[in-house]
């Protein structure tokens, strides 16, 4: 798979071509289910540690709404705003079913994350969307994806930096 080459909005309202994320190196392209998610939540805040990688996250939701949601967990990485679920279907993404946001799976990844504080929060645009990690090289091959089964299902910040490593070379 090529990655589309898409005009993109950022949360800075700045509009460009998604190729020019991954110009220079090769990036992570982090699809969000959705703000309120709080698994989503949980993967944007175990990555702000890692400022080194070039990851971008997609989500739903308006510029503002990202942008504020970007300070809140002061996330260092970009994110693009795909109100139209543009980007989201150019890479395939798609809406869950009941069994796939609550199961058991879910209920699990949940009561781990609330000892960590997390709580369940209102869901900010599309609740059923599935969450996806496509890696994608400097000449815009797509290396690596991962599409969730369910709605916990992230890799982890070692993974998607072990891939982001091997794209490189």
């Amino acid at each position: 798979m090529t990655a589309p080459e898409d005009r993109i909005t950022l949360h800075t309202g700045e509009q460009l071509l998604l190729s020019s994320l991954y110009a220079e190196k090769p990036l992570a392209l982090i699809f969000l289910r959705h703000l309120g998610c709080v698994f989503c939540r949980v993967v944007v805040d175990d990555l702000k540690n890692r400022p080194d990688l070039n990851i971008v996250f997609v989500a739903l939701e308006g510029v503002e709404e990202i942008a504020e949601f970007k300070v809140e967990h002061g996330s260092p990485h970009t994110f693009i705003c795909d109100t139209d679920k543009s980007l989201h279907e150019a890479f395939g993404m798609k809406q869950g079913g009941w069994g796939q946001i609550i199961n058991r799976e879910t209920f699990k990844a949940g009561l781990e994350v609330s000892k960590k504080g997390y709580t369940l929060n209102k869901p900010t645009s599309d609740p059923m969307m599935l969450s996806g990690v496509f890696i994608i090289g400097k000449g815009g091959e797509v290396f690596c994806e991962h599409r969730a089964k369910h709605a916990a299902d992230n890799p982890t910040p070692e993974l998607i930096a072990a891939e982001l490593a091997k794209a490189a070379i």
